[in-house]
């Protein structure tokens, strides 16, 4: 998970558990780049030493979509739970619903 976020973030990634159900957690205030700058998802890539072509990346912001688009990540710009689930489908990263 990639957030502009502040310092907040550690301790509100620990109060909803979050960790439980992600890799990582990177937050803007510790990297130093923000969405949509690109080098704030070539550092995620790195750190996770994976290739943009193996990464979906969501955000309720289009312009934020922009420098995940560019390192070859599918992207979804999201508006709703059921367009989300389309386009997850669409990626082969979630099952369709029956």
């Amino acid at each position: 998970m990639l957030t502009n976020g502040t310092d907040a973030v550690p301790d509100e990634v620990a109060s909803f558990g979050l960790l439980d159900h992600v890799d990582a957690v990177f937050n803007s205030a510790d990297i130093g780049f923000v969405k949509p700058d690109v080098r704030a998802f070539r550092h995620v890539l790195d750190a996770l030493d994976l290739d943009g072509s193996e990464v979906f990346f969501t955000d309720d912001s289009e312009r934020k979509l922009t420098g995940a688009a560019e390192l070859g990540m599918a992207t979804h710009h999201f508006t709703g739970v059921d367009g989300l689930r389309t386009a997850l489908s669409a990626q082969g990263v979630l099952s369709p619903r029956r």
